[in-house]
């Protein structure tokens, strides 16, 4: 189809709309695309013999979270009554509310964490303003103390040669008052000593404090950027689980917005047990095959081995596996040149991050085969 490079996203999605309603050679190839894209859904639709089988079918395939196939499925099934289809499509018209939504919140979240951000880098920027402004001042009044300090030592050495000059020529009475005078400067120059010091030390602990502060915000900014990306990996899954590209037939497309595994085979090692059936949804959805090992507490460790020659690539959560798992999946990664990767948490968000780090080697590994 030829159409005009300034149309927006909405206007191209009507005018392939208006396009694919005619019978023409565009909508025979867009009718055969999606027969072969979801030809295991059209196969088990195909075994239902009644209408109300296939109800049955769909609301399986909703529980199961295979919208997409069996939506199609049904709609080109010759029993599917229209009180059936006018159904199915108000509740996909309604899930794109609800992902919506969904994302609005994720994106509210976002801004949130942004401007938290930005007020922890405001206060670090006065904080080290006022370190600097009280350092300079600190060091004024150190130089000022140590210039009065040698002034205070010069004095009290010709002080010194001025008693013992008056203790050979003059009576005790002046020279007890010079004495005393000494002591008093003697004292004077033991305060100032006492008060650098202090400063000296005040001083090291503000630039303690500095560095403290920086090394907290590095933190938060690394946190915060793990999180917006994994944040992102769920919003390419969301995306995918209600909306297919339809640009492309494969992972290749550089516009593709959701995350298409390409039938890659993820061995997941160690995780949450209660999260493994959620682990394995997230993956199907992303077009992949799922297998598990409970890096060594059920599982044997000799059939880690024997999974991981099935797998593609390797994801293991650091925070949720035994040590001696993990150095090992690394270790057989390595020597079998498979892709190995670290999650921070075992959280779905770690994964959507790991799979998008997946899907994303997959589409470079493919647009160079097909350069």
């Amino acid at each position: 189809m030829e159409v005009d490079s300034s149309l927006s996203a909405y206007e191209l999605h009507v005018l392939f709309v208006q396009e694919v309603c005619k019978p023409n050679h565009d909508s025979r190839l867009v009718n055969k695309k999606l027969d072969q894209k979801f030809q295991l859904a059209i196969k088990q639709a195909g075994r239902v013999k009644s209408k109300d089988d296939l109800f049955d079918f769909w609301r399986h395939s909703k529980e199961q979270n295979r919208l997409a196939g069996a939506y199609w499925a049904i709609l080109t099934h010759p029993l599917a009554p229209v009180s059936l289809c006018s159904k199915i499509h108000g509740e996909i018209h309604m899930l794109s509310y609800l992902v919506t939504r969904r994302n609005f919140r994720a994106d509210q979240k976002i801004k949130s964490r942004n401007t938290k951000i930005e007020v922890l880098q405001e206060a670090l920027y006065l904080a080290q303003s006022q370190a600097r402004q009280e350092q300079v001042w600190r060091d004024d009044e150190i130089a000022g103390l140590k210039m009065e300090l040698l002034d205070k030592t010069g004095l009290i050495a010709v002080q010194q040669i001025s008693l013992n000059h008056l203790a050979e020529f003059e009576s005790g009475a002046k020279y007890m008052k010079l004495q005393n005078n000494n002591k008093q400067l003697q004292n004077e120059l033991a305060e100032k000593i006492e008060i650098c010091g202090t400063l000296t030390s005040e001083n090291e602990i503000f630039r303690r404090n500095q560095q403290k502060l920086r090394r907290k915000l590095e933190k938060i900014e690394k946190e915060f950027t793990a999180m917006y990306q994994e944040n992102k990996a769920m919003e390419h899954i969301l995306h995918k689980q209600t909306t297919s590209c339809p640009n492309c037939d494969t992972c290749a497309c550089k516009d593709c917005q959701g995350l298409d595994l390409c039938g890659c085979c993820v061995l997941y090692v160690g995780g949450q047990h209660s999260l493994v059936p959620h682990y394995r949804q997230v993956v199907n959805d992303c077009g992949g095959e799922f297998i598990h090992h409970d890096g060594g507490k059920e599982d044997q460790r000799s059939r880690l081995g024997t999974m991981m020659s099935k797998a593609d690539v390797v994801i293991c959560p650091v925070n949720y596996v035994s040590h001696d798992a993990c150095l090992r999946a690394k270790k057989i990664c390595k020597s079998q040149a498979k892709p190995f990767i670290p999650m921070r948490s075992a959280g779905l968000s770690a994964l959507a991050r790991g799979l998008e780090q997946v899907a994303t080697g997959n589409r470079i590994n493919l647009n160079l085969k097909n350069q």
